[in-house]
């Protein structure tokens, strides 16, 4: 894989994330706009939607980068 490929991967995954994020916070944000609660309502609702959503996007960062190193360093197995 390039470094050209990699960026592009990156930048998807980064625009993706942004996307689903916004789709699940901002409703909930509009409807209950109390950040401190949102804090706290983490694990409960639409805001626990957009944090394990984050948690599986950094999951797919971390798959494209060792996908990335390994092809460059020829590391097998990742």
């Amino acid at each position: 894989m390039s470094r050209t490929v990699f960026k592009a991967c990156l930048i998807l995954v980064a625009l993706l994330l942004t996307i689903t994020f916004c789709v699940l916070m901002i409703p909930a944000l509009i409807e209950n706009f109390d950040i401190i609660a949102a804090f706290g309502a983490g694990s409960v609702n639409l805001f626990a939607a957009g944090y394990s959503t984050e948690l599986l996007f950094c999951w797919i960062v971390l798959a494209v980068w060792v996908w990335f190193e390994a092809s460059n360093d020829g590391i097998r197995h990742g």
